[in-house]
């Protein structure tokens, strides 16, 4: 620690603190224009300059502490070189009654100081304007209102790293600039907002979406986190309450996100307001029977042309339906999904609940179909997520969540990064695995496409689709051949190791190159960086797990960290990247067809009687089916009843054609969603749910941090909370539910489980906490598992070794190609909501399909032709991009767009674990339109 005089205060801090960091510890303020916390000081402005007794006033963003050094951070001399400062800066700024930041926002940092000072740049040249641009959709750039302060430039690099903007010109020709000078809406921005957020002028500033901005002070903030992916990113809502309108966002300090946010977090809340949204019960009318789709889409008369917003025609598919009253809607569901489970037994039922929706209503919706219904026909979009990845984990070291944060990165001493584009997927999750890359970590990157994350790894190994399981195999190979094994924790801490050895001796680098398409010599000098880096994480997304060998992919990731010790420290573990807000919370509320919450077998007696006095009722001792054995089950007659929540399985399916007939094989179907989506076409009953943002409930995110998602604005007409409709339709079946409140129901989940039982609304404040969690009154929780054994029988980890399979359908002349599907940054799953985001869906507002240069030469189509992609099931329309970073052979298609639904091509096989569909490889062919 340092002792110094700052203002006559005496101050103690520890050494390496700048000043400014000293006097704003102790309360003082010293004004500052380049800096702000985050980023890294630069001392440009010289506006925080204070006297420490020397020959120049110094800058205290730069200048570290010093033993007894006396301060002085005000002065006449100090004034009037900021007064100075502020005049010169002023003299070329727009007019303050015109300045975009402080119109919009009140928050303009140098406009403050101008008043402060009253220093407006009278009599001083101002020079020739700058230019104005407005080719983003979502940030307005004024170069004339930059003071060249580089806090854009520094929040762009140092924190979301996506290396964007820069500085170009001379003299009154320097201004920013976005890549290659380029207009902002033409650059390789993301639009994550990171710059405007760390603007201190109105040179960079968020543009209205639909609601003019106005001053924070004017509106109410809202603290509550992100409904899109796994990252959860705590955030700000503030929002007009008279008008019930969120006015703008921003991210909120949190161990998750540290105040960043993503383009989908920032930008895409205005869904919640569409006209599009359900305000009344719907009924289906007689005029419109038999059941079937409805729009031609969803019949699939379709051919690639975007209709407005790419999103249900509701002139086309409301008169179908008339509206109802809340009890006829919910006495019609009762009676007829009561009437097939008396006439065809309970496991004619099923339904389809949604990580969308909180960890209360997930709970009491697979509390509502066991114990209401009798049956486990219960699942969500884990199914089509990470189940293969939950199934190796369990069977590996005894649960399916992940043994460390991402953030934990920072500490490690190498990142492998296997089937995950993390910059869209995870964004925020990405900016901390760029920033440790940058502090000096080595950085892995295992995928046939090459994502923007592969642009920061020190190797990246572009495998041919489908060969995971030959690539990991061949790493172990090595690790063992040469001994970088460590011995002592496979020893100590794992089990089955000989049959490990016996498998990954036949995947020699030289077997295997041919086989994943990377050298033998870059498989060995892997394999030796990953064993020899100290410390490593292996985090994964859904090019791992959505195969149909998913689950021996990720066998394959846990075999490798327990062969190299990688599990329970710091810096180490195994970390599946969660794709939905609350995947990892619904599959710990027990939305899951074989396990109850908190992973506890239904087929085990003993759990089976625990929830069976804690739930008054005789519960099913059988395993459910899985959401594509349930598709199954619809088609072939054996399931005839279907309540389906929040969730959008024509769209997000495999082998959608199959889906129809399916739903409109069903005797009875209740849809409860936000919008009329393309599986509520088919209902019998469409119930109107409160969004995310209009109720009150906790979600878990992929780090297994616990946290409060609060009512942000009124739901419109008669929606109502899902939890609500929930507890309304068991009690008309016979199954009184009754609860005051989602906290009341998060205590009785919470009791039935070992991980959350610790956990209360009431204690999981503003940033939520991770479980399991032995003291949440006081501590954050456990950010590393398993740090002394695990939760298996023996409490060691268990090798399962898996051997390479080739995928089902292979290419062929007819169709040449391998399709891979996948999501886009600005889009999230089916598009129900991000379609209807303004900002969006008009950054990416048109389905595409990615091809190599050289398949797009060899097949004649040039970027933006149209086209058409065929497989054995289906075909669609769309337009072509073409880029490298489609391997050659293989093409790419995202599946947010029903005009061209991409799972019309996909196939229905599953693997045989985790009970996952292949939505990863499947042969194609590609032809000019």
């Amino acid at each position: 620690m340092i002792e110094l005089t700052i203002d006559d205060r005496q101050v103690s801090v520890p050494e390496g603190t700048t000043l400014w960091d000293a006097a704003r510890g102790a309360g003082i303020d010293v004004p500052v224009l380049c800096h702000s916390p985050g980023l890294e000081p630069v001392g440009v402005c010289r506006m925080c300059v204070v006297d420490v007794g020397g020959r120049a006033l110094a800058a205290a963003c730069v200048r570290p502490c010093e033993p007894g050094m006396q301060v002085r951070t005000r002065g006449e001399e100090i004034e009037a070189h900021r007064a100075r400062l502020v005049d010169l800066l002023m003299s070329e700024q727009p007019d303050p009654e015109t300045d975009a930041r402080e119109r919009a926002l009140g928050d303009n940092a140098l406009l403050a100081l101008a008043r402060r000072y009253d220093a407006w740049g009278a009599g001083l040249p101002g020079g020739e304007a700058r230019r104005r641009d407005d080719s983003s959709r979502v940030i307005a750039v004024d170069h004339q209102a930059c003071i060249l302060c580089d806090r854009c430039v520094r929040a762009c690099d140092d924190v979301q790293g996506n290396l964007v903007i820069g500085r170009t010109g001379k003299g009154h020709e320097a201004r920013i600039a976005f890549d290659l000078d380029d207009p902002m809406g033409e650059s390789s921005c993301v639009a994550c907002g990171e710059c405007a957020a760390a603007c201190p002028t109105g040179a960079l500033v968020d543009r209205p979406l639909g609601v003019e901005l106005r001053p924070r002070e004017e509106l109410e903030p809202v603290h509550t986190v992100c409904p899109y992916c796994g990252v959860g990113c705590a955030l700000t809502y503030h929002v007009d309450r008279p008008r019930n309108e969120i006015v703008f966002a921003e991210g909120r300090s949190s161990p998750g996100n540290r105040e960043r946010l993503c383009v989908k977090g920032r930008y895409g809340w205005d869904y919640a307001r569409h006209p599009q949204r359900l305000t009344v019960p719907l009924i289906r009318r007689d005029s419109h029977r038999p059941r079937g789709p409805l729009s031609r889409d969803v019949r699939g008369e379709h051919d690639g042309r975007r209709k407005p917003g790419g999103i249900v025609d509701y002139d086309e598919v409301l008169p179908a339906f008339r509206e109802a009253t809340w009890d006829e809607a919910l006495d019609l569901v009762a009676r007829r999904l009561g009437e097939i489970g008396d006439a065809s037994g309970p496991g004619s039922l099923a339904g389809f609940g949604s990580a969308k929706c909180s960890n209360e209503e997930a709970y009491l919706f697979q509390k509502l179909i066991r114990a209401g219904w009798g049956t486990n026909n219960v699942d969500h979009c884990t199914r089509l997520c990470h189940a293969s990845s939950v199934a190796a984990l369990l069977e590996c070291i005894g649960s399916g969540a992940v043994t460390t944060t991402y953030g934990d990165v920072a500490n490690a001493g190498c990142a492998l990064i296997a089937g995950s584009n993390t910059t869209a997927n995870h964004p925020v999750a990405a900016t901390f695995f760029k920033q440790a890359r940058a502090r000096g970590m080595r950085m892995i990157v295992v995928d046939p496409r090459r994502e923007a994350i592969a642009e920061h790894a020190d190797w990246y190994c572009r495998l041919k689709p489908g060969t995971d399981v030959a690539f990991y195999n061949a790493l172990m190979h090595v690790i063992i051949e040469e001994g970088l094994e460590d011995r002592a924790f496979v020893e100590q801490r794992t089990e089955n190791f000989e049959q490990l050895r016996g498998v990954v001796e036949r995947y020699s680098p030289e077997v295997a190159a041919p086989i994943c398409g990377v050298d033998a010599g870059t498989l060995r000098e892997v394999a030796r960086a990953f064993a020899g880096a100290g410390s490593a994480i292996i985090f994964w997304g859904m090019g791992i797990s959505q195969h149909v060998y998913g689950t021996n992919n990720a066998r394959c990731l846990i075999a490798l960290a327990l062969l190299t010790g990688n599990v329970g420290r710091p810096g180490a573990g195994l970390h599946p990247l969660r794709g939905q807000n609350n995947v990892q919370g619904a599959s710990d509320a027990g939305l899951v067809p074989m396990v109850y919450p908190d992973y506890q077998p239904v087929d085990d007696p003993a759990v089976r009687a625990k929830f069976e006095r804690a739930w008054g009722r005789e519960l099913d001792p059988e395993r459910g089916l899985t959401v594509v054995e349930i598709t199954r089950g619809a088609l072939e007659g054996r399931i005839r009843g279907m309540y389906i929540m929040g969730e959008n399985p024509f769209l997000s399916d495999p082998n959608i054609n199959k889906v129809r007939q399916a739903l409109s094989n069903l005797e009875f179907l209740a849809v409860q969603d936000i919008f009329l989506t393309e599986t509520a076409e088919f209902a019998d009953v469409i119930l109107p749910a409160a969004s995310y943002l209009e109720k009150l409930g906790t979600y878990t995110n992929t780090d297994r941090r616990v946290q409060v998602g609060r009512p942000v604005l009124d739901p419109p007409g008669q929606a109502r909370p899902d939890w609500e409709i929930v507890c309304d339709l068991s009690s008309r079946m016979g199954y009184p539910m009754r609860y005051d409140s989602p906290s009341e129901v998060f205590d009785e989940m919470a009791a039935l489980t070992d991980a959350y039982r610790t956990l209360s609304h009431a204690n999981l404040g503003d940033t939520g906490k991770l479980w399991p969690n032995p003291d949440p009154e006081h501590e954050d929780g456990p950010v590393v598992l398993f740090s002394d054994d695990f939760p298996t029988a023996s409490g060691r980890g268990r090798f399962s070794p898996a051997e390479w399979t080739a995928a089902p359908e292979l290419p062929d002349e007819a169709y040449p190609l391998v399709l891979n599907t996948g999501r886009l940054l600005e889009h999230w799953h089916t598009g129900s909501m991000t379609r209807r985001t303004r900002a969006l869906d008009g950054l990416e507002p048109e389905a595409f399909v990615a091809l190599h240069p050289a398949d797009a030469a060899r097949l004649g189509i040039a970027a933006g032709d149209r086209v058409r992609v065929v497989s054995r099931r289906g075909e669609v329309w769309l337009r072509a991009r073409v880029t490298d970073r489609e391997c050659e052979g293989a093409v790419f298609m995202p599946f947010h767009f029903r005009e061209a639904a991409a799972n019309l091509l996909t196939l229905d096989e599953l693997d045989p674990d985790g009970k996952i569909p292949e939505f990863k490889y499947c042969a194609v062919r590609v032809e000019a339109a």
